[in-house]
C-alpha cells in the first residue's frame, strides 16, 4: 500500500462530531497540528503539538510501513506554517514531496506526478487516475479540516528548496570552495573545536577511501593539524589551499616531531596527489559548483526556508562527507546565535541509520551527539526518524525529549525504545511493550519529558501530495517548473530603460544574491547592482566592561571593471523589509561587470571588507577624564550629554554645599568681629558725648568763678577743664580708631562675600554640563573579532530614471 492509499484508509474511519467541530481550532500560534488524540480506539480531541517541545529534540522510530514518512512530512509542513526554517537531509528522497502541494487540488496539478506504470495496472489513463487522485486528496483534507487555502498559506508562508549535493542534475549546492572557520568562541573551546575538526578531516579522507583513525592515522593528524592552523586564525582554507599545505606544511612540527619525521614528503605528496586527483575529477565537479553551503542563507534571510538535501543519489561516503560538512556548518552557525528558549529553527534527518550508531564513531557522529547537547540553549531542534532504534546512541537517546513510536513487532526494538525513553517510559514497561507491538498504520505513541502520560495519536492528513521517493530525473523536472517564469509576464528588451536587460548577468554558484523588495508592484521592475558586505564585529575591552558583538552591514556602489570595491564609499545599509532571494517577476536588470561575475572576486573582497573593519571598524566613545565618565557602547553624544547633566548637578549640589560651609565660617568670623567693632564704636561715642560735656561744665565754672573773683577756685576749674578737653581729644581719636576698625572689617567682609560669590561662579562654570570637555576615544577589534564575514550581490530596485545608472 502506498503513502496515498494509507491515508485514504485512514480517511475512512468515521469522525466524531466533537472532533469535527475542534477543527475549527487548529490554527494556534506556536501549535502544530499533527493530528487526533486514540482513546480507547476512539478519536478524540484535535493532537496540537507545542513547537518549543522540540528544542528538546525529538526522535520518530516504527517498522516499515508505520508512517514515519507521514508524520515527518505533516511536522515539517506545520513547521513551515510557523514560519519556522527548518533543514532537512533526505537519504531516501521522500522529503522532496513537500514540494508537491497543489493549492487548486487539480487533476492537472496532480498529473505530472502520477506513475505512469501505476495507472497502466489499473487500466486507467494518467489523467484519470489523476483526477481520482486529486478528489481523494480533497476528501482526506476535509475530513481533517484542512483545504487549497492552507496549501496556499503553505506556500506563502515558506520557501521550499532542494538541493542535489554532487551533482547538477537538481539544484546543486558548492560545499568544497572553502572549509568556513568557527567563530571566536568555538575556537576557544578546544574540545567542541577538535571534534568539528576531527569530524571534518574524516569525511574528507573518507572520500578518498582512506578510513582515519583521528588519534593513530598519520593521514587524520596531518590534515587536521593543517585545519586547526588555518582556523585558529580566522581563516576558511580551500581545498587548493589545504593540498598545497599537504605538500608543504604551514608549520615546522607535529607534536614534537619535526614535520619530515613523522610524515616524510614523499608520502606527503602522495596524500596530495590524491587529493588533488578527486578535486581533478569531473565527476567531482557538482561538489564546487551552485549555491553555497552557508547556513543563514538555507534558512532564509527574509520568508522562512525549509532546505531539504536529497542525498540518495550519493555513495555511503559521499553522504558521510556531506552530512559532517553540513552539521559543522550548522554547528558553528548555532554557537553565533543568541540564547532562546523558542524554537527557532529545526534540523530533520529522515532516516538516521548508520550516521549516529552506538557501537562506532563514524564522522558525523560527533556534530550529531554535540547538536543534541548544546543546541537546545540555541532554539535549535533537532528531529531525527528511523525505522531502527538500534541505530541511535545511547548518550544520544538520553539528550531526546520527545519519542514518537509507532509500530515495532521485535521485543528487542520494543526494549531499546523503552530503556531509550527513560523517565518517559515509567510505569507498566509491559503495557507499553504491548501497544507499541499492536499499533494501527499512521498511529504513534508520543512519550515526552513534557508531559505526565504517554498521549496516542492518529497523524493528519499531508498538505503535500506522497508520490514515494522522488528521483533526480523529477527533482530536475521539479527545479524547472519552481524556476521557469510564466511567458505571460515576461519582460522585453522594448521594456527595459538604456542599460538594462530582460536576462539576468550569470555569476558563479557560489555567490549569494539578493534582491530588495521594492516599494512598488508590477512587472519589468529595474534592478541595479550594488555590493553588500556583512559581517560580525566583536569589540571587547576588559578594563571598561565592554564585551559586544554588533552586525555589520554596509552597502557599497558598484566598482568600475577591474577596480576593487570602495568600502570606505559604503553606507550602513538596514534591511527593512527583510531581503528577498529572488527578483519580482518580469524584472530588468543592469550590467555586472565581468570580474563581479567571478566567486573568486568576492573571496577577494571579503578579504578587503574585513581589513576595511579592523581599519575603521573602531568602537567611538566618549570620556570625561576629570570626572571619570565614559559614554556607553552605542550611547550618543547627545544621550551622554544629559546623562553627564545629571552627573554634573549632583557633584555641583555637594560642591557648592561643601564652598558655602566653607565660606560661612569665614564670614561668620567676620560678622562677629564687626558686630564687636561697632559695639566698641558706639561706646566710643558714648564716651566721647560724656566727656566733652564735662570739658565744657568745667571751663564754664572757670569762667564764672573768675568771673566772681574766685580766684583758687577759678584757677582749679581752668586746670580741670583743659585736662577735660585733652581727654576729649583722646576719646575722639578712640571713636576714629573704632570707626576706621568697622570700616576695615566691614570691607574684609565684603570681599569675602565677592570672593565667595566668584568661587560659586567658576564652580558652576566647571561643571556646566554644555561646557564640559569631551574627549573621544574608540576601543579597537582584533582581526580575530571579525568574522563570519560575507560579500553578496545585492539587486535594489531603481525608482527614479532621472539620472540613470551607466552600464558598469
Amino acid at each position: 500500500m502506498n503513502s496515498a492509499d494509507a491515508q485514504a484508509e485512514m480517511c475512512a474511519l468515521p469522525p466524531e462530531d466533537a472532533f469535527m467541530s475542534a477543527l475549527e481550532n487548529i490554527e494556534q500560534p506556536g501549535r502544530l497540528y499533527l493530528g487526533r488524540e486514540l482513546d480507547g480506539g476512539k478519536t478524540g480531541r484535535v493532537f496540537l503539538l507545542p513547537a518549543r517541545e522540540l528544542t528538546t529534540h525529538a526522535a520518530i522510530i516504527g517498522m516499515t510501513g508505520s508512517g514515519k514518512t507521514g508524520l515527518g512530512i505533516a511536522l515539517l509542513e506545520e513547521i513551515a506554517l510557523a514560519k519556522i526554517p527548518a533543514i532537512v537531509i533526505d537519504p531516501k528522497g521522500d522529503m522532496a514531496n513537500l514540494l508537491l502541494s497543489f493549492p487548486e487540488l487539480s487533476p492537472a496539478e496532480f498529473a505530472p506526478w502520477i506513475d505512469a506504470d501505476a495507472a497502466a495496472r489499473r487500466n486507467l489513463s494518467v489523467q484519470e487516475l489523476a483526477a481520482e487522485t486529486a478528489g481523494q486528496w480533497q476528501k482526506g483534507l476535509a475530513t481533517w479540516g484542512q483545504d487549497g487555502a492552507r496549501i496556499r498559506r503553505l506556500r506563502e508562508n515558506a520557501d521550499f528548496a532542494v538541493f542535489t549535493p554532487g551533482t547538477t542534475a537538481g539544484r546543486p549546492v558548492s560545499v568544497l570552495d572553502s572549509m568556513d572557520a568557527p567563530d571566536p568562541d568555538t575556537v576557544a573551546d578546544r574540545d567542541t573545536l577538535s571534534g568539528l575538526v576531527n569530524a571534518a578531516v574524516s569525511s574528507l579522507l573518507s572520500l578518498v577511501g582512506i578510513e582515519a583513525d583521528p588519534i593513530k592515522s598519520r593521514e587524520h593528524v596531518l590534515l587536521a593539524t593543517i585545519v586547526l592552523h588555518f582556523w585558529t586564525k580566522g581563516e576558511a582554507p580551500s581545498l587548493a589551499t589545504l593540498i598545497a599545505a599537504v605538500a608543504q606544511p604551514p608549520f615546522a612540527q607535529v607534536g614534537v616531531f619535526p614535520v619530515d619525521s613523522f610524515y616524510p614528503e614523499n608520502r606527503r605528496m602522495e596524500l596530495a596527489m590524491r587529493l588533488n586527483t578527486l578535486v581533478a575529477s569531473p565527476a567531482f565537479q557538482g561538489w564546487t559548483t551552485g549555491e553555497a553551503l552557508n547556513i543563514q542563507n538555507l534558512l532564509g534571510s527574509g520568508r522562512p526556508r525549509v532546505s531539504i538535501f536529497s542525498l540518495a543519489h550519493l555513495s555511503d561516503a559521499e553522504r558521510m562527507f556531506f552530512v559532517t560538512l553540513l552539521l559543522g556548518r550548522l554547528i558553528g552557525w548555532m554557537r553565533r546565535q543568541e540564547g532562546s528558549s523558542e524554537l527557532r529553527a529545526l534540523l530533520y534527518m529522515d532516516e538516521i541509520f548508520g550516521y549516529f550508531p552506538p557501537n562506532s564513531n563514524p564522522p558525523a557522529k560527533a556534530a550529531m551527539l554535540l547538536l543534541l547537547k548544546q543546541a537546545r540553549a540555541f532554539g535549535l531542534g533537532v528531529a531525527l526518524a528511523t525505522q531502527n532504534p538500534v541505530d541511535l546512541d545511547y548518550k544520544g537517546m538520553a539528550n531526546i525529549g520527545s519519542w514518537f513510536v509507532g509500530r515495532l513487532q521485535t521485543r528487542q526494538d520494543q526494549e531499546r525504545v523503552l530503556s531509550g525513553m527513560g523517565g518517559e517510559a515509567a510505569g507498566n514497561r509491559e503495557q507499553l511493550r504491548t501497544l507499541l507491538a499492536g499499533l494501527e498504520k499512521r498511529c504513534f505513541l508520543l512519550c515526552s519529558a513534557h508531559r505526565q502520560a504517554p498521549l496516542l495519536f492518529q497523524t493528519r492528513w499531508t498538505l503535500s501530495y506522497l508520490k514515494g521517493p522522488v528521483t533526480l530525473a523529477e527533482l530536475a523536472k521539479l527545479q524547472a517548473g519552481a524556476t521557469q517564469r510564466p511567458a505571460a509576464v515576461s519582460a522585453s528588451a522594448a521594456d527595459a530603460a538604456p542599460g538594462f536587460s530582460a536576462e539576468r548577468p550569470l555569476v558563479a554558484g557560489g555567490v549569494t544574491q539578493y534582491f530588495v523588495p521594492s516599494p512598488v508592484s508590477g512587472a519589468n521592475q529595474h534592478y541595479r547592482a550594488t555590493v553588500l558586505g556583512l559581517a560580525r564585529v566583536r569589540h571587547a575591552d576588559a578594563r571598561r566592561g565592554i564585551d559586544q558583538t554588533t552586525t555589520v552591514q554596509l552597502q557599497a556602489p558598484m566598482p568600475a571593471a577591474g577596480a576593487a570595491v570602495s568600502w570606505e564609499q559604503a553606507r550602513p545599509f538596514a534591511v527593512t523589509p527583510e531581503l528577498l532571494t529572488t527578483s519580482a517577476p518580469a524584472a530588468l536588470f543592469g550590467a555586472l561587470p565581468a570580474d563581479m561575475s567571478l566567486q573568486k572576486t568576492f573571496d577577494a573582497e571579503k578579504k578587503r571588507l574585513a581589513e576595511h573593519l579592523y581599519r575603521s571598524g573602531a568602537l567611538p566613545l566618549f570620556t570625561v577624564r576629570a570626572l571619570n565618565l565614559e559614554s556607553a557602547p552605542g550611547e550618543s553624544e547627545a544621550a551622554f550629554r544629559e546623562r553627564l547633566g545629571a552627573a554634573l548637578a549632583a557633584k555641583k549640589d555637594e560642591a557648592m554645599a561643601a564652598l558655602r560651609a566653607s565660606y560661612d565660617k569665614k564670614q561668620q568670623q567676620l560678622q562677629t568681629k564687626l558686630q564687636k567693632a561697632e559695639a566698641k564704636l558706639d561706646k566710643e561715642k558714648i564716651d566721647v558725648r560724656t566727656r566733652g560735656l564735662d570739658t565744657v561744665i568745667a571751663v564754664g565754672s572757670a569762667i564764672v568763678g573768675a568771673f566772681l573773683g574766685r580766684k583758687g577756685s577759678a584757677l582749679g576749674k581752668s586746670t580741670q577743664g583743659m585736662r577735660s578737653a585733652g581727654h576729649l581729644m583722646k576719646e575722639r581719636q578712640d571713636v576714629q580708631a573704632a570707626q576706621d576698625e568697622v570700616s576695615r572689617i566691614a570691607a574684609e567682609l565684603a570681599a569675602l562675600q565677592a570672593e565667595a560669590q566668584g568661587k560659586m561662579q567658576e564652580l558652576l562654570a566647571s561643571l556646566d554640563p554644555a561646557a564640559a570637555a569631551l574627549e573621544s576615544i574608540s576601543v579597537a577589534p582584533r582581526k580575530s573579532d571579525i568574522f563570519d564575514v560575507r560579500v553578496c550581490l545585492l539587486w535594489e530596485p531603481v525608482l527614479d530614471f532621472a539620472d540613470p545608472p551607466k552600464p558598469a
